[in-house]
């Protein structure tokens, strides 16, 4: 028997998964046609904090929900299922001159200690650090895995709400670097 669906579901959350939501909803409403699915990104913590006040059903997230929450105590009140691994890479400028890094040279220069290019073997220009958001799971992974026990300094650079924008702005600023999630990594 044939089950009909009606209704809207919304789902916000990490960018770096909504390209994987994206299609699913394309493919739910192709099965459902009477239901409507929207999908929509601000970063992991919009969408942990929005499913947990009801503002919508799925909050997608690269991280475990509790560590974007506001209210941790709403943790257990969510059912995590995971999905998917994302996994990131380095991203930079092509015109910038430096094919690879230490892991030593990218704390640097996310921490500010590195300013140019040719500091790190590239040619004599100035480095644009492009950041995420604190809500963003992409940026949480990359403090937690490549930034380790160094702080990123906020005030070098420029701040990017989304994957896409990142994408955006590493093609566009000479000097960029950032990370990116893979799946907007174009070949």
């Amino acid at each position: 028997k044939k089950v009909e669906l009606t209704g809207t579901i919304g789902a916000a959350g990490s960018t770096a998964l909504q390209p994987l939501a994206d299609e699913a909803a394309t493919e739910f409403m192709a099965k459902y046609p009477q239901v409507s699915v929207t999908v929509q990104g601000g970063g992991s913590g919009t969408g942990v904090n929005q499913v947990s006040t009801g503002a919508i059903q799925i909050g997608n997230s690269d991280v475990p929900a509790a560590e974007k929450l506001e209210d941790k105590s709403l943790a257990s009140s969510l059912v995590e299922t995971k999905v998917a691994g994302v996994g990131y890479s380095m991203v930079t400028n092509k015109d910038v001159g430096v094919d690879s890094l230490t892991l030593q040279q990218i704390e640097d220069i996310f921490a500010g200690k590195v300013t140019n290019w040719k500091e790190v073997g590239g040619k004599d220009e100035k480095i644009n650090v492009i950041n995420r958001p604190a809500s963003s799971g992409t940026r949480a992974a990359f403090e937690k895995k490549i930034m380790k026990d160094v702080k990123i300094n906020d005030s070098v650079g420029t701040v990017q709400d989304s994957n896409g924008a990142v994408e955006q702005a590493v093609n566009s600023t000479p000097g960029a670097i950032s990370y990116l999630a893979n799946s907007y990594l174009i070949g």
